[in-house]
């Protein structure tokens, strides 16, 4: 194959990357302009998000001590700091999906 053309292909899908990204977020926004209520539910759940992870990111470990690995290629306690607390974070939601999947499935069963 042609390297010009993959080279292309690959600017392509960035491309439509970057459209099907846009529309994934602009036209929500769009259609919920019909009813402005239900972008403070929106508001409230990106705030629940941002403080979820400060408080995973306060309470995440900063020790570069303990992978000596982590000083040779260049990680700092702050990047340590701020993927600690995007894992914890990724968890913790994990964790709500999957009470809000036994319950919605026990209370299924129940009716």
């Amino acid at each position: 194959m042609n390297e010009s053309f993959i080279e292309y292909a690959l600017y392509f899908s960035y491309f439509l990357l970057v459209v099907g990204l846009l529309a994934a977020i602009i036209l929500p926004l769009i259609k919920s302009l019909d009813n402005p209520k239900s972008l403070i539910k929106v508001g409230i759940s990106v705030v629940g998000l941002v403080l979820l992870f400060v408080i995973m990111r306060a309470t995440a470990s900063s020790d570069l001590a303990q992978n000596p690995k982590f000083i040779s290629i260049g990680i700092s306690e702050a990047v340590l700091k701020s993927v600690g607390g995007m894992l914890s974070t990724v968890y913790v939601l994990m964790f709500i999906a999957i009470l809000g999947i036994i319950y919605s499935e026990i209370s299924k069963g129940l009716k």
